[in-house]
């Protein structure tokens, strides 16, 4: 069966900050000089992912990214796994809003 995550990010550095598109959100995010480690976060994603999709939303300030997992388990893989990885959106923060 199917699990289904989204998160909710906001730049907490310039929360008035407005945005043209989910790229530019995370451009911003502070993760400078991190290429390994965001490398890092694309295997994770490659090894467990279904699907995943990000919108802006009406704001412009908030972004929301939906990950689609296989099963439960890839999803509680996935989080372990990630939760080993170095925090690379510094400007960022994230909430689950399932």
């Amino acid at each position: 069966m199917l699990k289904t995550i989204k998160f909710k990010y906001k730049n907490i550095v310039n929360p008035q900050q407005t945005y043209e598109s989910v790229h530019e959100f995370f451009e911003n995010a502070g993760n400078d000089n991190m290429d390994a480690a965001v490398n890092s976060y694309k295997l994770n994603d490659d090894m467990y992912l279904l699907e995943d999709s990000s919108y802006l939303l009406d704001d412009k300030k908030t972004v929301t990214v939906i990950k689609v997992f296989y099963t439960e388990h890839d999803a509680n893989s996935w989080i372990e796994n990630r939760n080993k990885l170095p925090k690379i959106d510094k400007n960022l923060s994230e909430e689950i809003v399932n």
